[in-house]
């Protein structure tokens, strides 16, 4: 038995066997070769850490490394966030947690940063109750313009963002300690009205915030 190559030339039967018992073994070869190359990948995507939903990029994305209540009032929120990274972490003086350009126009195709704005939604509260963490940077217990200044200092400063988030910025305004602090999916927060309900009697208005 024999049939035809393209060049119309007979091919025997045992050339026909012999270059199929090659092509086996060859796939053969490449199966022992690929196949613990393309398993390994497949672990290593197993264990790698999936990067976790965090909705829309409209605020920045950060890392917690450890969400830790540093205070004991049963959340995570800005002030234990400044406890762990200091009063001058940029992105924790992000008060508005938007794109914008170096002017404060907002622009989605900016990165986030420190502009006039932030230092305006401080200054508005310099003094006035409730005292809400976001906006006492140096934890002091009263919003002051010393918090004014810290944030006045870092304008035009890019926020950093990490490349293995696990939290978005608004989410500082508390993360509530109840063993599902580490799952952003299953992350509870606490409720925070941003409204001033009066003066806080114990601060001035002074250049140093006494």
């Amino acid at each position: 038995m024999s049939i035809e190559n393209e060049l119309n030339q007979p091919i025997s039967e045992h050339t026909l066997k012999r270059d199929s018992m090659e092509g086996k073994r060859g796939w053969g070869l490449f199966a022992l070769v690929a196949g613990p190359v393309i398993t390994l990948a497949l672990l290593a995507g197993a264990c790698a850490e999936p990067t976790p939903k965090l909705g829309n990029h409209n605020v920045p994305f950060i890392r917690i490394e450890k969400i830790e209540d540093t205070n004991g009032d049963g959340v995570y929120d800005w002030t234990d966030a400044r406890a762990q990274n200091g009063v001058d972490s940029v992105p924790l003086l992000d008060m508005n947690g938007q794109r914008e350009r170096e002017d404060g126009t907002a622009d989605p195709n900016e990165p986030f940063r420190i502009t006039e704005k932030d230092k305006k939604l401080i200054l508005v509260r310099v003094c006035t109750l409730p005292v809400l963490p976001k906006y006492d940077v140096n934890g002091s217990g009263h919003v002051t313009q010393v918090d004014v200044d810290i944030v006045e200092e870092n304008i035009g400063e890019t926020v950093p963002e990490s490349e293995n988030p696990n939290a978005r910025l608004d989410e500082l305004r508390g993360i509530i300690i109840d063993g599902n602090e580490n799952n952003p999916a299953k992350r509870n927060h606490r409720i925070e009205f941003d409204t001033v309900m009066g003066t806080d009697p114990a601060c001035e208005k002074t250049p140093n915030g006494s």
